[in-house]
């Protein structure tokens, strides 16, 4: 059995990738496409804000779709990358602030 799937190629439907909203009108549009799998062409994106990339992974891990990206950029894998990578806790002692 195929997948019937939809390609969003970002560039054509979105002029920054820089704004947690961005994600979020990008992912209400996934979620209420008829196909099941959904193509997210990353094809000639030069930047990706941390925030953008937070809000993208955060959605599609939420998704009912099955989100899959194609042509991501060097800059954008790394953008990605950065994000999944955990944060080391940063403990602070009150004699820090004295």
């Amino acid at each position: 059995m195929t997948l019937s799937s939809r390609t969003i190629t970002l560039n054509k439907v979105m002029k920054t990738l820089a704004l947690r909203s961005n994600a979020d009108l990008l992912f209400d549009s996934v979620e209420k496409s008829k196909q099941k799998q959904v193509i997210v062409d990353f094809s000639n994106i030069e930047f990706m804000s941390r925030s953008f990339a937070q809000q993208y992974l955060m959605r599609k891990k939420k998704s009912s779709k099955k989100v899959i990206e194609k042509n991501i950029p060097k800059e954008v894998a790394k953008m990605f990358a950065l994000v999944k990578k955990p944060r080391a806790p940063t403990a602070f002692k009150a004699k820090d602030f004295e």
